[in-house]
C-alpha cells in the first residue's frame, strides 16, 4: 500500500484527505489544548503532530514485523500506551529526582 501512496498521486491525496489530514487536525487541536492550559510547552504543531503520528506508524510496522514473539506483543496493552503515553508526554530527560 505505501508503495502505492509514493506512486499514485490520486490515491495518496485521497489517503490525505480521507486519513493523514483529519488525523493531525485532531492531534493539532489537543497539543494546542495542552500548550494554552501551561501542560505542554510552546511548539510547532504543524512540525510535533506530524512527528508523533510518524512514531506511531513506526511503532506499527515495527510491532508487525517483529510479529506475536516481539516485545510489544508480549507486554500487556495498558504498560505499552503507558510508555508511549509517557514519551509523548515527557520525552526521554529525566526530572531532577530521577537523574
Amino acid at each position: 500500500f505505501m508503495s502505492e501512496l509514493y506512486r499514485d498521486k490520486e490515491i495518496r491525496q485521497q489517503y490525505m484527505e480521507e486519513v493523514t489530514n483529519p488525523i493531525i487536525n485532531e492531534l493539532g487541536k489537543y497539543i494546542r489544548s495542552m500548550v494554552s492550559s501551561g501542560s505542554a510547552r510552546p511548539v510547532n504543531v504543524e512540525v510535533v503532530a506530524r512527528v508523533l503520528i510518524g512514531m506511531m506508524i513506526g511503532l506499527l510496522i515495527v510491532s508487525k514485523v517483529e510479529g506475536g514473539e516481539g516485545p510489544l506483543n508480549q507486554l500487556p496493552r495498558d504498560e505499552v500506551v503507558s510508555e508511549i503515553t509517557a514519551l509523548m508526554r515527557k520525552g526521554l530527560v529525566a526530572e531532577k529526582s530521577e537523574a
